[in-house]
């Protein structure tokens, strides 16, 4: 029986809810060399000590009547709602890490996945482009190093993109989570 694995994506039109920019997050977390924030794309380590809880308004598509979604994405973080929360953490609560904010008064959480799948790496092409390493071709994660994952990152996606279980999609589906899609194409980017 194979794992089924989704690339996590937003949805197409979508907009990052809080106007909060890395560089109000640096001064909060005493990032002052921006060493930190700027490795966010590709984080794949706790901050949690260092988090301060932000406080900022919606961005500006929310604050003229765009319909708000329980999950959405703020760079390579996770932005959920409380519902989101409430459904999701038992299920990702060991894959990550909760970091929480105010948006417009009301309680959010960026969820900062911390966890990786293996890559089985005798099944995972390199792209090449002129002679240059650009990509891959084909991404498979060993099943075993999966077990008990529901979100995790890749190391040869350079920890960028999110991949999910089947149970993470179900989950999302029966309580009718709004805000993400899922690709079984995991290396398609858009």
């Amino acid at each position: 029986m194979s794992t089924k694995v989704y690339r996590l994506k937003r949805e197409i039109n979508s907009y990052e809810v809080p106007d909060l920019d890395l560089i109000q997050v640096a001064k909060l977390i005493g990032d002052t060399d921006l060493k930190l924030v700027r490795r966010f794309s590709r984080l794949h380590e706790s901050i949690k000590e260092r988090w301060v809880q932000p406080e900022c308004p919606l961005s500006e598509p929310f604050q003229n009547g765009t319909p708000l979604t329980d999950i959405s994405f703020w760079g390579s973080f996770l932005l959920l709602n409380s519902k989101a929360k409430e459904c999701l953490m038992p299920l990702i609560a060991k894959d990550g890490e909760l970091l929480p904010l105010i948006i417009d008064g009301v309680h959010y959480d960026f969820f900062n996945c911390m966890s990786a799948g293996k890559e089985q790496a005798e099944l995972c092409l390199k792209k090449y482009l002129d002679g240059f390493e650009c990509g891959l071709e084909t991404l498979v994660f060993d099943e075993n190093s999966l077990q008990g994952l529901n979100i995790f990152k890749s190391e040869l996606e350079g920890y960028k993109a999110l991949f999910v279980s089947e149970a993470f999609k179900q989950c999302c589906e029966k309580h009718y989570l709004t805000g993400v899609r899922f690709d079984e194409d995991l290396l398609n980017i858009f």
